[in-house]
């Protein structure tokens, strides 16, 4: 899953770098251990093997935390990609998740996956802080048994023979502090290893070649006849596309991988739902498969596919892609294919940036290219021309705009092939023909008239300007020939297919004529004067200003200068709660390391005992406080994990409960690899690597502050060294700490474009692989991995600059102190004299680790800071209920007493536009401009409008999207900047052009609140002509939906949101051309569904296609953000030189003719009901 890919990069990729740090300490450590414990065996000899005997014994049980610290990060690690699965589907569905008032569900349903994580993280912090006490405490243990064995050998010990042997248990301890360390991070590498080799042995389809078709074709021109060839042929979508559990057998295949390899498994290990299957069910006792598909398509020839939705057209899409590896037969697979994917992919990046798809610019072919895709007006509206960047997914554009984006990007790719997989859904009727005149047809005027088109269509009016027709049914091909002869054959399906369109709509008017030279007609009255905005001055001018305009996203802010100490706060006060909570774990750290100083000083006064009868005792008492620090170390390094686990939940907590409701001029303006890099490798930093940190800070920080000040009191003149070596310690924290808190603040930041490019290369794969562009697009990511590591090995380097002035820091605080207690030799005792210098040892080495670890964690802490960032930037503006709901009558609602909103608000469903005025952003031109409209209860209103025009952004007036800054809009007299966003978007219902749906299940996403029955879902099942589908599933309403939906064809996405908008049962709803992506047939169901079922409602639909609103009780023309004309199509039309008799004319003159039939049988129809009303 995407999910899995991210958490790759991030997570996995951290674990293996930190895993490196340890590698070195790891080698070296049962080396000093092994020379350690040599030394003291020549100091007080066969001793020491009491301690070696304990140690040996420890080492097994380290290990065995080890595998069980591996068990439970193996865990952890599934649940940190559930988590992230679930983020980015969110994220690249928030529109729709506020547009439905789903914001609560979101959040409930990422708390519950966050829940599962850190209930896994808490259990891999609490082995590890039972892991860490026998780490410290070992050596300890050793020593005090080395002695007590010594003492009973010998009776008694000299401080040379002691100290000197603590001096070397303090060497030894540092292997044993390390081990279980370097275990910890061993085993999570072991488990990012085993998942990038998984991923990186995954099976590959073959490199995308020419084969034996196209190399031994026949040549006519110079050219080859047959651009295609498939014989034979099954194609059948994988069972699993990721494979997470054990993988026995890797593939072994000698073929080089591709650069953007096609994955799958045919394992059965895990069952998970076909990617992108028509079928839309993996599980089912026939699973879905093409079947003896053969094709050839010659050169220069335009050939279409059509069939009912689930028959099987997008598979045959990415088979020929090469997307899928046949069965059986034999493909002859492009080495590129100009493709335009049905739902389309939009890169963050401008306009031209999109269209030359890594292509050199060519004035003259990309102007040609503009003209022929009807974009010269879209260029004129956008802010910067085509220096506009258009967002994430292409989320500032209609999805007419990024359908003719998209074409336009084939188009000026100049290949030999093209495919297009339903390009004109999307766009309105007039710009449908001017496409498919100009790009897509064989005609004079097609830039494509000599290039070979595969058009994979649901608007069957075209197919009588085809060479050749294909029809699917159930994955087989089930006619293929000229348009003419399959329609004249018996029992013919395209026949059935032509029925079914003539009975859609009455009549679809949607068949409108495709002119061999059409030109505009004289006369014709515009919505808007046009002026030529592609010229070559225009095309070529890239200037600061231009760019500056179309600027959307916004780049990642660097923070500059040190942590805030709000930031600290903030992680303290989530671990703790409140500050005595915070003062007590401090307490447990200061009360570990008083004990810890004490075992060594009760040692020094043993050693300068007299009598030998108080030996036993001393010992006694040194196993006692032995014992004492091993129970402070565990109650300490239990605390601290509960309180880290704390910490990093709550800190998520915060930030997920805001994240869903920023507003959406957020998502617009910020990448979701950005958003990614926080909520994926920013909180992995906080939920692990920070908590380490953090703890080992305050122990070696305490520990360097206590033995100071053991050295001061045992030889006061110490302190006056301590003074300069404090000034330069401060010195070369103070450089370092600067230095290494910018660049991993540089390092944190430059990670997040290269989270941006992998999102965007997740979405777009398909698309990158049929226009051959791997190699450009992993020479981007590799750029941008070198700029993320670039960083990274700066912040490295400093460390080491730090180790090495350290050590000599360290070096002379041993030497002063030694100086210091050679000094007062007459006032100190040989036995504290030795333990001073031992201590003094310990100094170098903890003085070097927590400087370093102080730094790192205030490098960490940027970690905190960036999560800290969204939980105090501003949500939306009256989002959330804040005041009580009452029945309240009309009189009151008149008078404006509005304070109290109606239970069951609102009851009719009128919608008034009184003068409105919005726009997107402060520096912007209003989109809409002094718009008043009023929509009566029951009734149906269609949008119109050349692209925009604003009718869009009359649906995000509506939902309260993008606030008004002018104006009223009311529903049911009550203005709607008084009812929460959430309640206003629970009680409107929008059939989105997109359809988007979530991982789960399919109740979940009909009904995410669990407010309905399943009575009342099956009824929107059957009304919505999905039971036949859904009852195949033997899960039935539990039937899984994979990640983006994509175990479902586009279609059946199309009518899962019908039948979503179904059970809402709202008062108003708005369709924005729902019926796109799918079938006549389907479509002639769909549009009856609406017109039985939505009788009473209040229907405002944006049209792309006059035919979808020409019965509509009310017609409202836009034109450059203004309400031109409103009134019933029948009545407009009456106008020769309305706005919407222009409209309509464009269609062509049959398409014209019908369109009007249609509106005058509406206009009597809706006259007929009034008068039987009356």
């Amino acid at each position: 899953s995407q999910g899995q890919a991210v958490s790759l990069v991030s997570t996995d990729a951290e674990i293996s770098i930190e895993f490196m740090r340890q590698f070195n300490r790891t080698i070296i450590a049962p080396w000093l251990l092994f020379a350690g414990l040599a030394y003291v065996y020549v100091i007080i000899g066969v001793s020491c093997l009491a301690g070696l005997a304990i140690m040996i014994a420890f080492v097994p049980v380290t290990f065995w935390f080890g595998k069980l610290q591996l068990r439970v990060h193996r865990k952890k690690m599934k649940k940190s990609d559930s988590r992230l699965k679930y983020v980015k589907e969110v994220l690249q569905g928030i529109k729709i998740i506020k547009l439905y008032g789903w914001e609560e569900p979101s959040i409930k349903r990422l708390e519950t996956v966050r829940k599962e994580e850190i209930k896994a993280l808490r259990k891999a912090m609490t082995i590890r802080a039972v892991t860490v006490p026998f780490s410290l405490v070992i050596p300890n243990v050793a020593a005090v048994l080395t002695f007590t064995v010594y003492l009973l050998q010998y009776d008694t010990i000299t401080p040379a023979e002691a100290f000197t042997v603590i001096s070397l248990f303090v060497i030894i301890r540092t292997p044993f502090v390390t081990l279980p360390i370097a275990i910890s991070v061993l085993s999570r590498a072991m488990v990012s290893y085993n998942r990038i080799a998984k991923f990186l042995y995954l099976s590959r389809l073959p490199d995308r070649k020419t084969d034996s078709f196209s190399n031994n074709a026949e040549k006519a021109n110079g050219r080859l006849r047959k651009t295609l060839s498939v014989k034979g042929a099954e194609f059948e979508w994988p069972e699993t596309l990721y494979e997470p559990e054990k993988d026995e057998e890797h593939s072994k295949g000698n073929n080089k991988p591709s650069r953007l390899p096609r994955i799958w498994s045919t394992k059965k290990k895990q069952k998970l739902l076909e990617p992108s299957s028509e079928s839309g069910n993996s599980e089912l006792k026939q699973k879905f498969s093409l079947r003896n598909i053969n094709l050839d398509l010659d050169h220069g020839s335009l050939v279409a596919v059509v069939g009912q939705v689930a028959s099987g057209k997008s598979t045959l899409c990415s088979a020929i892609l090469g997307e899928l590896a046949p069965k059986e037969g034999e493909v002859s697979n492009l080495p590129s294919v100009a493709f335009c994917n049905q739902e389309p992919f939009i890169m963050n990046a401008t306009v031209r940036e999109n269209i030359l798809f890594n292509r050199e610019f060519d004035f003259e072919k990309y102007k040609q290219t503009i003209d022929a895709c009807a974009l010269e007006s879209d260029l004129e509206i956008f802010p910067a021309g085509d220096q506009t960047e258009i967002g994430e997914r292409g989320v500032t554009l209609s999805g007419g705009q990024k359908a003719r984006i998209a074409l336009a990007r084939a188009l000026y790719s100049d290949l030999d092939f093209y495919l297009f997989d339903d390009p004109l859904s999307a766009v309105d009727a007039h710009v449908a023909n001017h496409l498919f005149e100009h790009v897509i047809g064989n005609g004079p005027n097609s830039v494509l008239r000599d290039k070979t088109k595969l058009f994979i269509t649901n608007q069957i009016h075209f197919l009588k300007y085809v060479d050749e027709v294909i029809v699917l049914e159930k994955g087989k091909i089930s006619q293929h020939g000229k348009y003419e002869d399959l329609l004249a054959a018996e029992n013919s399906p395209l026949a059935r297919l032509m029925e079914d369109l003539v009975h859609s709509s009455k009549n679809s008017s949607d068949e409108t004529e495709v002119k061999k030279n059409q030109e505009p007609e004289p006369g014709k009255p515009k919505l808007k004067t046009e002026k030529t905005v592609i010229n070559r001055l225009a095309m070529q001018k890239s200037t600061r200003e231009n760019q500056k305009k179309g600027k959307l996203t916004s780049v990642e802010e660097r923070k500059r200068g040190k942590i805030d100490w709000k930031v600290y706060k903030g992680y303290l006060l989530a671990g703790g709660g409140n500050w005595f909570v915070v003062f007590l774990v401090f307490s447990v750290f200061v009360l570990a390391e008083v004990v810890f100083l004490f075992i060594d000083s009760w040692l020094a006064l043993w050693t300068q005992g007299d009598s030998n009868d108080s030996s036993f005792r001393f010992i006694g008492i040194y196993w006692a406080i032995t014992l004492a620090y091993m129970l402070v170390v565990l109650m300490r390094s239990l605390f601290w994990a509960t309180f880290a686990v704390n910490a990093a939940a709550g800190l998520y907590r915060n930030v997920n409960d805001r994240v869903i409701q920023f507003p959406m001029s957020f998502f617009w303006k910020t990448p979701m690899g950005t958003v990614l890099n926080r909520l994926s490798q920013d909180t992995n930093a906080i939920d692990e690597m920070l908590a380490l940190t953090w703890q080992w800070f305050l122990m070696t920080t305490i520990r360097v502050i206590g033995i100071l000040c053991f050295i001061g009191v045992v030889a006061p003149i110490f302190c006056a060294a301590l003074l300069p070596i404090l000034f330069v310690y401060l010195g070369i924290r103070q450089y370092y700490r600067t230095t290494s808190r910018e660049m991993q603040r540089i390092e944190s930041i430059s990670r997040s474009p290269l989270f941006n490019h992998l999102a965007e290369t997740l979405n777009g794969a398909s698309t990158i692989r049929a226009f051959s562009l791997q190699e450009q697009w992993m020479k981007t990511a590799f750029q941008r991995i070198e700029w993320a590591h670039r960083a990274k090995f700066g912040a490295e380097v400093v460390q080491l600059w730090l180790a090495q002035r350290l050590e000599w820091l360290g070096a002379f605080i041993l030497f002063m102190s030694g100086v210091s207690i050679i000094i007062s030799k007459d006032t100190v005792g040989a036995g504290f004299a030795g333990l001073a210098l031992a201590f003094a040892l310990n100094v170098t080495i903890n003085l070097n680790v927590s400087v370093k670890l102080a730094t790192q964690l205030e490098a960490q802490m940027n970690a905190v800071e960036r999560v800290m960032e969204y939980s105090v930037l501003p949500i939306e503006d009256g989002l959330v209920e804040t005041k009580t709901s009452r029945k309240v009558s009309p009189g009151e609602l008149e008078e404006g007493k509005d304070t109290f909103i109606a239970e069951n608000w609102p009851t009719a469903g009128k919608i008034e536009f009184r003068y409105v005025y919005l726009r997107y952003r402060e520096d912007l031109n209003p989109a809409l401009k002094n718009a008043s409209l009023v929509i009566e209860s029951g009734k149906c209103c269609g949008l119109c409008g050349r692209t925009g025009s604003g009718k869009s952004t009359i649906m995000i007036a509506l939902f309260r999207i993008v606030d008004i800054y002018k104006g009223q809009i009311c529903i049911d007299a009550l203005d709607i900047s008084k009812v929460s966003k959430q309640r206003l978007r629970s009680v409107l219902t929008l059939i989105p052009q997109d359809p988007v749906l979530f991982v789960g299940n399919l109740r979940q996403n009909l009904d995410p609140f669990s407010q309905y029955s399943d009575q009342d879902l099956w009824t929107a099942i059957d009304h919505a002509h999905l039971r036949f589908t859904v009852e195949k599933f033997p899960e039935k309403l539990l039937v899984p939906v994979a990640e983006n939906g994509s175990n479902f064809s586009v279609g059946e996405r199309a009518l899962i949101c019908l039948a979503r908008a179904l059970v809402r049962k709202s008062k108003i709803v708005l369709l924005d051309e729902a019926t796109a992506s799918v079938d006549t047939t389907t479509d002639a169901l769909i549009q009856k569904t609406i017109r039985s079922e939505f009788k009473h409602v209040t229907l405002v639909v944006i049209a792309h296609r006059i035919q979808t609103i020409i019965d509509s009780d009310q017609i409202a023309v836009l034109g450059d953000g203004e309400i031109l004309e409103t009134g019933h199509p029948h009545e407009l039309l009456q106008d020769s030189g309305s706005n919407f008799s222009s409209l309509v004319r464009e269609t062509g003159k049959q398409s014209e003719e019908s369109l009007k039939q249609m509106a005058k049988q509406a206009y009597t129809d809706s006259s007929e009901v009034v008068t039987v009303q009356i």
